[in-house]
């Protein structure tokens, strides 16, 4: 969370799922919950298995559903609870290559840490990416 309130001065989130419209997220806090999620999810995607990146800011509150199925992965994006008032209505698409999400976001990861590869020497941190959290 440091790292993102450091990075909101300067930095851009941008999130598009299942269109090419962009979320209304930002660096400070929606950035830090994505990035929470990435490691647990891509280690449940290797094992094909369903996970859920939640966000959960006020104006997002969404689930990003990604169900492993063969060599696609399918994303559904839905409110986190039933009353939120988001833009987002529960949205469906398909990734036609599991392989390639998987790909993007260790790629996001990886940026993320060599803006600070301090944060490597940090044994939460190593436990976190390899989501034993």
């Amino acid at each position: 969370m440091d790292i993102c309130d450091q990075l909101a001065e300067t930095a851009q989130f941008k999130l598009c799922v299942c269109d090419d419209i962009a979320w209304n997220v930002d660096v400070r806090t929606d950035l830090a919950v994505f990035l929470e999620h990435v490691p647990s999810a891509i280690n449940s995607l290797k094992l094909g298995e369903k996970t859920i990146i939640s966000l959960y800011e006020q104006g997002v509150e969404t689930n990003i559903i990604l169900i492993p199925h063969h060599k696609n992965c399918y994303i559904t994006c839905e409110p986190l609870i039933e009353w939120a008032r988001t833009q987002w209505v529960p949205k469906f698409c398909e990734i036609e290559d599991l392989e390639h999400l998987i790909l993007k976001l260790e790629v996001f990861l990886k940026q993320f840490l060599a803006l600070s590869p301090f944060l490597l020497e940090y044994k939460e941190i190593n436990e976190w990416l390899q989501a034993k959290l």
